[in-house]
């Protein structure tokens, strides 16, 4: 099983979703039981998902990830989605705006035929 861990970062005046080293990140493919940590880097981050079903760990269309924290979730075995998967983030942090990140503009995993 596969972990990816990807990252929510203010750059540029810009709220990003990005690689360890501060790239945007590409879309995470992931099979079934792989799964996907975002970490808040610069700040909170409050997602939100096309589906309650997606994820083995979350049986809801939100979750939440706090300043330095992380969120980890795993792809669903019973996952009826294939494909990209466009989600949304909120990011807030003390100090600076609030704004919806970017990653693979908009952001997105991909979830591989099972």
């Amino acid at each position: 099983m596969a972990n990816t861990t990807l990252y929510l970062r203010y750059q540029n005046n810009t709220w990003q979703v990005t690689d360890k080293n501060g790239n945007l990140a590409p879309a995470p493919q992931l099979d079934a039981g792989d799964s996907v940590t975002w970490r808040g880097t610069d700040g909170a981050g409050a997602f939100q998902f096309p589906s309650d079903d997606l994820f083995s760990n979350l049986n809801d269309y939100t979750a939440s990830v706090a300043e330095g924290g992380s969120l980890q979730l795993t792809r669903a075995s019973s996952a009826g989605a294939e494909g990209p998967i466009v989600y949304s983030v909120y990011c807030t942090a003390a100090g600076l705006p609030g704004g919806y990140a970017e990653g693979g503009s908009p952001p997105k995993i991909i979830f591989l035929p099972s």
